[in-house]
C-alpha cells in the first residue's frame, strides 16, 4: 500500500517489534515511496543485518527528511551500513540512532561519512558506545562537515582524550549550533578543552553546549567569563562546582551557579568588600554574632542570586555548632575552607592534563587503522585513526589548554 500511496507524508511505526521480517518490509517500501518526509522506527528490535535493506532505501530515497531509529541494537556492522547510507543520501536533515550499540568500525563509519554528507542538521547519537576511536572520528568530521547544526553525543563512554579531539574539530567548524556531550567521564580538563575551542575560533556560532553532570573548575568558570564578554548569547550547562547534591546548573549570560559560599565570596570581591564589611552590615547590635534568619535576610539584602535551598546550604555550612548562631568566627573558617577548596581543585585539574598527557607518552600501542581493518586509501586525507596523527592531536591539545589557561597554585 505505501509503495503506491501518495497521501501520508507521516509514518510511525515505532515500538512494534517489527524485526528482521518487517526491516526487510520497510525498506523495500522505502526505495519506491515518494512521498514519506517523516518515518520513525524506533524500538522495534533490528539487529546489525537489518540495517542493510535502510542503507539500500536510502541510496534512492530522495524525499526523507526526518528518520528515527532509535531503541534497536545496531552495533558495528549496522554502523556501517548506517554510514554507507549517509554517505550517499542527501535528503536526509535528521537522523536519530541513539540508544543503540555502535560503537568502533561502525562508529567511525558513520562519522567519517558525516564528513561527506550535506544534508543532515541534526544527528542524535545519544547513549551509544562511541568512546574516544568514535570521537577522534567525529573531531575529524567536524573539520569538513558544513551542514551540521545539532549533534548530541551524550553518555557515550568519551573521556578527556575524546573531548579534546571533539575540540580540535570545533576549533575548525562554522555551523554547529548545539553540542550535547554530558553525561561522559569528562573532567574538568577535558571541559576546559572544548571551552578553548570556542574562544579559539572565531567563526564558530556555537550558542548551546551542554556539559550535563560534568564539574569544572574556577579556572572554567574565569574561561567562560571572558568568552560571554563578547558572546553574551552562549549558554553552557555543567555539572557546576559543588559536586554531591547539586541540582542541574545552567550558566546564561553572565550567571555562574555555583557553590554558595564561592557566591558569596565574589560578591565580597567584586565589592571590594573585607569580610568583616559584609559581617558587620548584618550584625546591628555590634556583637559579632547573628542569627540564622538575620544573616539570611542580610544576604537576601545584597542581592547575591542565591535560591532558598542554597541559602539554607550556606547556612549549614557556616553553623558549625549548630546554635543556630553565625558568628564572625565562623564566616573566617567558612573563607578558609572555601579558599582550600579552589586550590584542591586548581590542583586537580593540573594532575589530571599532567596525568593525560603522560598516559598517551607512555602508550606502547595506539588504535591503528589495522586494527579496525579499514583500508588507508578509503579514508582520502582525513586520517581518521592514524597513529601520528592521534599522537600529534593530543599533544597539541593538551599543550593548547596548558599554555593558554595557566594556573597559578598557591603552595
Amino acid at each position: 500500500m505505501l509503495k503506491e500511496n501518495c497521501y501520508i507524508s507521516d509514518l510511525n511505526l515505532a515500538m512494534n517489534k517489527l524485526g528482521s521480517t518487517g526491516a526487510n518490509a520497510v525498506g523495500n517500501m522505502l526505495e519506491n515511496n515518494t512521498t514519506l518526509k517523516s518515518v520513525n522506527l524506533s524500538g522495534n528490535g533490528f539487529g546489525d543485518k537489518d540495517a542493510e535493506p535502510f542503507m539500500l532505501a536510502l541510496k534512492n530515497n530522495y524525499r526523507l527528511k526526518d528518520l528515527v531509529l532509535s531503541h534497536n541494537q545496531f552495533s558495528e556492522v549496522g554502523g556501517e551500513f548506517i554510514g554507507e547510507a549517509i554517505a550517499s543520501n542527501d535528503t536526509i536533515e535528521r537522523l536519530d540512532l541513539s540508544w543503540n550499540h555502535l560503537r568502533l568500525k561502525g562508529a567511525i563509519a558513520i562519522c567519517k561519512a558525516m564528513s561527506e554528507n550535506n544534508s543532515i542538521r541534526c544527528l542524535d547519537l545519544s547513549w551509544n558506545g562511541f568512546g574516544n576511536e568514535g570521537a577522534l572520528a567525529m573531531g575529524q568530521a567536524l573539520k569538513f562537515n558544513k551542514q551540521l547544526v545539532d549533534l548530541d553525543l551524550t553518555n557515550n563512554r568519551i573521556t578527556n582524550e575524546g573531548a579534546l579531539a571533539i575540540s580540535k574539530g570545533l576549533e575548525q567548524n562554522d555551523t554547529l549550533k548545539v553540542l550535547r556531550i554530558g553525561k561522559n567521564p569528562i573532567t574538568a580538563a577535558g571541559a576546559l578543552a572544548i571551552l578553548m575551542a570556542i574562544k579559539n575560533n572565531l567563526q564558530s556560532v556555537l550558542g548551546d553546549v551542554r556539559l550535563t553532570d560534568i564539574l569544572i573548575t574556577k579556572e572554567f568558570e574565569d574561561l567562560l567569563k571572558e568568552i560571554l564578554e563578547e558572546r553574551p548569547n552562549l549558554k553552557v550547562e555543567h555539572g557546576g562546582r559543588g559536586g554531591y547534591g547539586y541540582k542541574r546548573r545552567e550558566v546564561e549570560g553572565n550567571r555562574h551557579p555555583i557553590d554558595p559560599m564561592a557566591h558569596l565570596l565574589d560578591y565580597i570581591q567584586k565589592n571590594n568588600l573585607r569580610l568583616l564589611d559584609l559581617f558587620q552590615r548584618f550584625d546591628k547590635d555590634k556583637s559579632l554574632s547573628v542569627s540564622r534568619a538575620e544573616f539570611k535576610q542580610g544576604i537576601q539584602s545584597t542581592g547575591i542570586p542565591l535560591s532558598n535551598e542554597q541559602l539554607e546550604e550556606l547556612l549549614n555550612q557556616l553553623d558549625k555548632d549548630k546554635d543556630g548562631e553565625i558568628d564572625y568566627g565562623e564566616l573566617v573558617l567558612g573563607n578558609r575552607e572555601q579558599i582550600k577548596k579552589d586550590r584542591e581543585r586548581q590542583i586537580n585539574t593540573i594532575n589530571q592534563i599532567k596525568d593525560l598527557q603522560q598516559k598517551e607518552a607512555n602508550k606502547k600501542k595506539l588504535l591503528t587503522m589495522d586494527d579496525l581493518n579499514i583500508k588507508k586509501e578509503d579514508l582520502s586525507d582525513a586520517a581518521w585513526v592514524d597513529r601520528d596523527h592521534r599522537e600529534n592531536m593530543i599533544d597539541e591539545g593538551l599543550e593548547a589548554v596548558r599554555s593558554q589557561n595557566k594556573v597559578e597554585v598557591m603552595s
